[in-house]
């Protein structure tokens, strides 16, 4: 029955994880699925930018964005389009 309970409490830990993955940058919300052309528009270039090239031509970008009143956030962009968003 303990066990249970420790699985219950588990699983309802991720369920903000899995149900928000998204940021705000101003009023508009950024989330999985929108364009690195779109993230530029509304948030500005990233602090910091790295990339890294997967297979013959695809590549991953990870942007960080800090922000002096809200935690900083990390999104992965491959091939344009943002497949991650993650909060530092």
């Amino acid at each position: 029955m303990k066990l249970k309970g420790i699985i219950l409490g588990l699983a309802l830990l991720t369920i903000p994880a899995i149900s928000f993955a998204g940021m705000y940058c101003g009023k508009a919300l950024i989330q999985v699925g929108d364009s690195a052309g779109r993230v530029l528009k509304k948030c500005g270039k990233p602090h910091h930018k790295t990339t890294t090239k997967i297979g013959l031509s695809s590549h991953e970008e990870v942007w960080y964005y800090e922000w002096s009143n809200k935690l900083p956030h990390t999104l992965a962009i491959r091939d344009g389009k943002v497949i991650k968003i993650e909060v530092d």
